[in-house]
């Protein structure tokens, strides 16, 4: 079974603050895995492992501070075989529909797979968008709000 998991690279919430004039200072927040996405990865890894020659990749988009090592050995580390990370600054505003582009133009790049997992939305904005117009664009069908 081949298995994508899309994710996404947020600010570490607990590295943000808040500046004199109440705006957010993101400049010392390192990069990490949304929360939600780090349960589609452990879900993926679960099925991969209950289902021999399994492949789990995981797919990012964003600027190119998310191209971060130890951010790649944590993602690497949780069961997933391979990473694509499209990493470019001119990617750091994306709404859901170019995220959506985005990532269906990877997975076309990464080949067959049997199933795309997403997280219940990012904890940045949460806006639960990417996962529905993902699947619009591969023609796949979605399932949305399952819990096991």
């Amino acid at each position: 079974m081949n298995i994508i998991v899309a994710i996404k690279v947020v600010a570490d919430d607990q590295d943000i603050q808040v500046a004199a004039d109440g705006s957010l200072d993101m400049s010392k927040a390192k990069p990490v895995v949304s929360a939600y996405d780090l349960n589609a990865i452990e879900a993926a890894a679960k099925l991969a492992e209950a289902n021999e020659g399994s492949k789990v990749c995981a797919i990012t988009v964003g600027p190119s501070s998310i191209d971060d090592s130890k951010l790649k050995k944590n993602i690497l580390a949780r069961g997933v075989d391979e990473l694509f990370m499209i990493a470019d600054d001119s990617a750091s505003d994306l709404d859901s529909y170019a995220t959506a582009e985005v990532l269906a133009a990877e997975i076309a790049k990464v080949g067959e797979y049997d199933l795309v997992l997403c997280g219940d939305g990012s904890a940045d904005n949460y806006a639960q968008q990417v996962d529905v117009q993902l699947a619009c664009r591969l023609d796949v069908p979605s399932v949305n709000g399952a819990v096991s």
